[in-house]
């Protein structure tokens, strides 16, 4: 690699996963780019098991690595303590339940050296913790040359980098220039507790809209492979409709927050998703269908849930609609 490339921030964002966090730090060890190329940053979200004992140990083989902790709940809380303690131009951000491949984040750094790119990701893979259901199959969706299972942050769109929709760039591999992520007024609210679930926003995707939209590019990179952890009971009807009722939350908080000329082009991707559950549910088989179902009803209650919200909160509606929440943990 050429030493003029950026370096790189690796930024890990954790709260009470220590064994998975463990794994993770443990694919950092390997990698291609050199450790003195890119530094680690992990970003306890209030943890109370043993993380800060995790970080401890890690930093023996990982000598690049920092820790930061943050008490306000909230994943945009800790990706932007991490984005604030960041030396590097390139941000590299990943959950605590991934394992890199060894060429994780030196393809980062070379897909950053396009001035061009503004946000960039690569394949997301899945890691099952158990032999899946077979109905697992039936919610992977044909897109953009590739398949993307949304449910799981799971994105394979093939062997060559290209410029991709920034709809295709998960969180749980996710890269940007911290000038950009700035500049735009950071991310958007993601994965806060279930009791403060009202404050949902559309996470990494509302930053990726901004800089895609000021011209610069999003970029795919398949040799920054990360393998996402599916738990056993991530592999359940129950879990797969309260992950659509988040979704259906986010959906509401865009709708709400683009609005005029956006908010016809959001319902009409809401119908649309709408449609395909429908038809999915009359083609697959029995199994399928139950958790087709369940993700469809998940998603319409969290939409309406969201509504209500509004509705009944008044001060909901700023909090959608700020332009920034750089300074804001909660609400």
């Amino acid at each position: 690699m050429s030493r003029s490339l950026p370096a790189v921030s690796v930024v890990l964002p954790t709260r009470n996963r220590a064994a998975l966090l463990t794994r993770t730090l443990d694919s950092l060890v390997q990698q291609t780019l050199p450790a003195e190329r890119f530094e680690i940053i992990v970003v306890d979200n209030g943890s109370t098991d043993g993380t800060a004992g995790v970080v401890e140990s890690a930093a023996v083989r990982l000598p690049q690595l920092r820790y930061l902790r943050t008490e306000q709940p909230g994943l945009h809380v800790a990706r932007h303590a991490g984005l604030r303690a960041a030396r590097s131009e390139v941000l590299l951000f990943g959950d605590d339940d991934i394992r890199a491949a060894t060429t994780w984040v030196e393809a980062i750094v070379d897909c950053f050296s396009d001035r061009r790119v503004g946000v960039a990701g690569g394949r997301c893979l899945p890691d099952f913790e158990t032999t899946p259901p077979a109905w697992i199959d039936s919610l992977w969706t044909a897109m953009d040359g590739g398949k993307v299972l949304g449910a799981y942050s799971l994105v394979d769109l093939g062997d060559s980098r290209r410029e991709v929709a920034h709809t295709l760039l998960y969180g749980c591999n996710y890269a940007v220039r911290r000038s950009l992520a700035l500049e735009f007024g950071g991310f958007h609210p993601d994965s806060l507790p279930e009791s403060l679930w009202r404050l949902r926003g559309d996470g990494e995707t509302g930053l990726s809209r901004k800089i895609v939209g000021s011209g610069h590019t999003a970029m795919y990179e398949p040799a920054a492979t990360v393998h996402h952890f599916v738990s056993r009971e991530r592999m359940s009807p129950g879990y797969l409709e309260r992950r659509a009722f988040a979704q259906g939350i986010s959906d509401s908080y865009a709708v709400l927050r683009y609005g005029g000329p956006m908010a016809p082009r959001y319902l009409s991707a809401l119908r649309a998703r709408a449609l395909a559950t429908w038809r999915a549910s009359r083609l697959a088989d029995e199994e399928a269908r139950r958790v087709l179902h369940a993700q469809a009803r998940g998603y319409w209650e969290g939409l309406r849930f969201h509504r209500r919200q509004l509705r009944q909160d008044p001060s909901l509606h700023a909090w959608v609609t700020q332009t920034t929440y750089l300074d804001h943990g909660s609400h």
